[in-house]
């Protein structure tokens, strides 16, 4: 798995390339903690080159995401595959954390 930023507007884009398995965990919640301490708190998980998740990545996306709202800020999903989109709903973070349909939407989401 691989992990690229992009900014648009203060809102800081985690393009995630791969699938987040547990091994991979550690690599997103670095990356996590590192936009947390540099107070970049309005954040979008790109996920469309992923087409699995753990239940380790779920929890590192629920952890930071508790973390950041405590702040003020946010974490949203994007471009979300069907496999992850029947992940988030059986474990019912679908109605915890946003899923958007594309980029553009879950920056004007954040704005």
């Amino acid at each position: 798995m691989e992990i690229k930023l992009e900014t648009i507007n203060n809102i800081t884009i985690l393009n995630v390339e791969g699938d987040i398995f547990a091994e991979d965990s550690m690599k997103l919640k670095d990356a996590l903690d590192k936009l947390f301490q540099s107070n970049k708190i309005k954040v979008i998980l790109n996920l469309d080159k992923t087409n699995v998740i753990s239940s380790v990545g779920l929890g590192v996306i629920l952890a930071a995401l508790i973390k950041f709202r405590k702040y003020s800020g946010d974490i949203c999903l994007c471009l979300v595959k069907d496999f992850v989109k029947k992940v988030l709903k059986t474990t019912k973070v679908d109605n915890i954390v946003e899923a958007y349909e594309n980029v553009a939407a879950a920056v004007e989401a954040l704005s």
